[in-house]
């Protein structure tokens, strides 16, 4: 039930984020949507999330950054580096979804701190995108 109502407003997000992107002409809504979707679940991770739903959920993120990728064909530096962080956004969302313990999600310090690192990274070089400041 918790789980619902974390995830439940991010699905609405996503679901408006074509149309939002549409309106503010930002032509990254892919990566904007996955970048979102990552931040939603790195606070599953902190908020100790049911582990069998997590991987789940990494899954289909990862497959979502597939297509995203593999849209761009042959992106310029800027959106190219956007990537590879994502990529290895990817990469800690699914180290984590191997610490657990009793089901739920415990991951060690370290690896929550390169997390949000990474995440803010990912934000950061998303915003020089859009703002065409790249």
């Amino acid at each position: 039930m918790r789980r619902l109502l974390v995830l439940a407003p991010a699905a609405w997000l996503l679901a408006c984020a074509p149309a939002i992107a549409a309106r503010t002409g930002r032509p990254h809504r892919g990566e904007r949507a996955w970048m979102e979707r990552s931040a939603v679940l790195v606070r599953a991770v902190k908020a100790r999330a049911n582990v069998a739903d997590f991987r789940r959920d990494v899954q289909e993120h990862r497959e979502r950054l597939r297509g995203i990728v593999r849209a761009a064909g042959k992106p310029g530096a800027s959106l190219l580096e956007l990537h590879r962080s994502m990529i290895l956004m990817n990469a800690l969302l699914h180290a984590a979804s191997e610490c657990h313990a009793g089901g739920r999600l415990l991951c060690p310090p370290e690896l929550m701190q390169q997390i949000d690192v990474q995440l803010a990274t990912g934000f950061r070089q998303l915003g020089a995108i859009e703002k065409g400041a790249v």
